[in-house]
């Protein structure tokens, strides 16, 4: 069951899950971070990490190749 599938039948679940995933994610891209640091590997090709103002660009980019993409802006109630 693909995940967007799994979000009507199983929503805690799913979203527990897919934390994760961003969670491991995040976690491998610092880890390869630090070894190429390590190794003195990142040369011209480090760069900071994309902010919110890059996700207009990678929104487009990804429609380019045909992927539906639905973007929802949420503000916390800070009350």
């Amino acid at each position: 069951m693909g995940g967007e599938a799994a979000l009507d039948v199983e929503p805690a679940e799913t979203r527990a899950a897919l934390a994760a995933i961003v969670h491991t994610g995040r976690e491998s891209l610092a880890d390869m971070r630090r070894v190429l640091g390590a190794l003195g590997e990142v040369g011209d090709a480090w760069h900071p990490q994309p902010g919110l103002a890059q996700l207009p660009a990678l929104v487009d980019q990804v429609r380019r190749t045909g992927t539906h993409v639905r973007t929802e802006r949420r503000t916390a109630d800070r009350g």
